[in-house]
């Protein structure tokens, strides 16, 4: 069931954070090694930041979707009670398949897996708003949450709050937020109808009315909260409550919630996080298709409360026989067979040659035929050789006949989705670079702009490297052409 609140209804609630979900507290839970047998199994299956990954963007094979159908479909036929859920980011920025049929493919491939709810991403905005509320929810068969995005002005919610799924008799209400920086990340047209407010003061406002004992206004008897927003770091919890944003998070979540899922950082973490006198996870499973997040619920029908909780993040491995006979991964695979076929013809023209990886930078050397493990590239905090590339790219691109000349050439780190390697190409040898994986590394419809600036605006810009304070990234590197050198002081105060 969707509810979509009207504007009387969000606002007869917002008094209620305070006086009805932080006062009486969801009894505490506590992590065990497996679920008792007197208490019912709720299985969260959930991932983020997918980004249409039905194919890696290189090897034009579709054998990443597949192995992550694979993936869902074992979860789905191991644990009790599973719900497949995401954190947002399921598509844009996707795969050379998927991107090329406007993402359509993708909705298709999370419908064949049984997707019951998604938190929107910055990145479901990247068409723009009436394209996500048109298009994608129109052919999507699970709901598409948003409970920070209001109509511009307003308190009134622009997409759906929450979903209430049945789970063996078990209401679990799913609750989505998107960062409230999403309005810097996408074209300003697709978004201008919109504000996006604070995730955590609408994720509390919407879990203190699923608990307030109204059934008129929904009520659910787990919560869940979707933030497609993240942690910074993963090294330890406590860093990663450096960042305010994070922070907020981890502490300020109303108690009602049994468990926070996050994305957009594209990091892999699991933590335990205070919640009444026990605790509660908090987790994100990478990106890409690299895991799946996988956290049981013990359930007491008695008391109606959580009291246990079992969390893991499960890689993400080649397929199976096993799959292949299940006809839910036959579905999922199918609709990845047709996309890469589709896109075959185009994506494996040979479009240029390299003479060795141009890559994002590395936050480890975890490299396998050319392909990464884990969450290992796109160091957004460090100068990269693609980056530079890129920038170079932009500037070479404006100065051709008929285009109206630029001096310096910029690239954002986040738009580098995809690498260069040296080894990657098939059929046509080492160096060999495709229409596809040109494609796949600034996946995006966006227009290449030029725009005059003086000195000024430009060291303006070079200083906006360093995000404001609490920001879930401290700092954004960006690729400048070959011709552009500068020099900083990285223990100045910000803004020197």
């Amino acid at each position: 069931m969707n509810a979509r609140k009207r504007a009387g209804v969000a606002i007869a609630t917002l008094g209620l954070v305070a006086s009805v979900g932080m006062s009486t507290p969801a009894a505490a839970a506590t992590k065990v090694p497996e679920i008792s047998d007197d208490l019912t199994t709720v299985t969260l299956l959930n991932f983020n930041d997918f980004h249409g990954r039905i194919d890696s963007g290189m090897d034009m094979t579709g054998a990443l979707g597949k192995n992550f159908a694979c993936s869902v479909v074992t979860a789905q036929g191991t644990y009790e009670n599973p719900l497949l859920l995401s954190a947002g980011d399921s598509v844009g920025a996707s795969s050379f398949a998927s991107n090329l049929a406007t993402d359509f493919p993708t909705i298709e491939y999370l419908n064949a897996l049984g997707l019951e709810a998604s938190a929107v991403g910055n990145h479901e905005f990247d068409r723009g708003f009436g394209w996500l509320t048109g298009e994608a929810e129109s052919r999507a068969t699970f709901a598409y949450l948003g409970a920070n995005v209001y109509q511009r002005g307003t308190t009134t919610p622009a997409l759906d709050e929450y979903h209430i799924a049945d789970v063996d008799g078990i209401k679990v209400g799913v609750i989505g937020a998107v960062t409230s920086d999403t309005p810097n990340m996408v074209s300003p047209t697709g978004v201008s109808g919109l504000d996006f407010g604070d995730p955590v003061e609408a994720v509390n406002r919407v879990a203190a009315q699923l608990s307030d004992g109204d059934d008129s206004n929904g009520e659910a008897d787990i919560i869940v909260a979707q933030y497609h927003e993240g942690a910074s770091s993963a090294a330890s919890l406590e860093d990663a409550k450096q960042a305010e944003v994070f922070r907020a998070m981890a502490e300020d979540t109303d108690q009602n919630v049994d468990v926070i899922f996050n994305g957009h950082t594209h990091l892999l973490y699991q933590w335990d996080i205070p919640a009444a006198e026990g605790t509660r996870v908090i987790s994100s499973s990478g990106s890409y298709a690299s895991h799946l997040g996988v956290v049981q619920l013990g359930y007491d029908t008695a008391t109606g409360e959580v009291t246990e909780y079992v969390a893991e993040n499960v890689e993400t491995v080649a397929s199976t026989e096993a799959c292949s006979a299940n006809e839910t991964w036959q579905g999922a695979a199918a609709i990845v067979d047709e996309a890469v076929a589709n896109a075959q013809e185009l994506g494996l023209v040979p479009v240029a040659e390299i003479s060795a990886d141009i890559t994002t930078a590395m936050k480890d050397a975890a490299v396998v035929d050319g392909t990464y493990t884990g969450s290992s590239r796109d160091d957004r905090l460090r100068e990269s050789s693609l980056g530079n590339l890129v920038a170079d790219a932009w500037l070479w691109a404006a100065n051709q006949t008929g285009r109206p000349g630029a001096d310096i050439g910029i690239m954002n780190s986040g738009g580098l989705r995809s690498d260069l390697w040296y080894t990657a190409s098939g059929d046509e040898g080492d160096g060999v670079v495709t229409y596809a994986e040109a494609a796949a590394i600034n996946p995006f419809a966006n227009t290449l702009q030029t725009i005059d600036v003086t000195g000024e605006t430009f060291k303006q810009a070079l200083e906006q490297q360093w995000q404001p304070a609490g920001a879930s990234r401290p700092f954004l590197k960006l690729g400048l052409s070959e011709n552009v050198r500068y020099t900083y002081d990285p223990d100045a105060e910000q803004g020197n």
